[in-house]
């Protein structure tokens, strides 16, 4: 359990650098056309829980648990960007 584990995060900090290289060349090529990079977000649809829900996973999920939130949120962002 631990090597799928270590595993799953060495891909999750891959996709990460792999994100912030795309961010950079968005970034550069912004520039140069001219344009100011910014880091405001579009406002994608990311899952909105009810606040009771919300204070129960602050409440109780762990580490990995919340890793794992954020992986669906990244995916969330990247295929909305496909589509965009």
């Amino acid at each position: 359990m631990q090597k799928l584990a270590y595993k799953a995060k060495q891909q999750l900090q891959h996709h990460q650098q792999e994100s912030k290289g795309h961010q950079k060349r968005l970034q550069q090529l912004i520039a140069s056309i001219g344009g100011s990079p910014t880091q405001e977000r579009l406002g994608l649809p990311l899952p909105s829980y009810p606040q009771t829900i919300k204070e129960m996973m602050i409440n109780s999920m762990t580490e990995q648990e919340w890793e794992l939130k954020k992986a669906e949120e990244d995916m969330i962002v990247e295929n909305a960007e496909v589509t965009c």
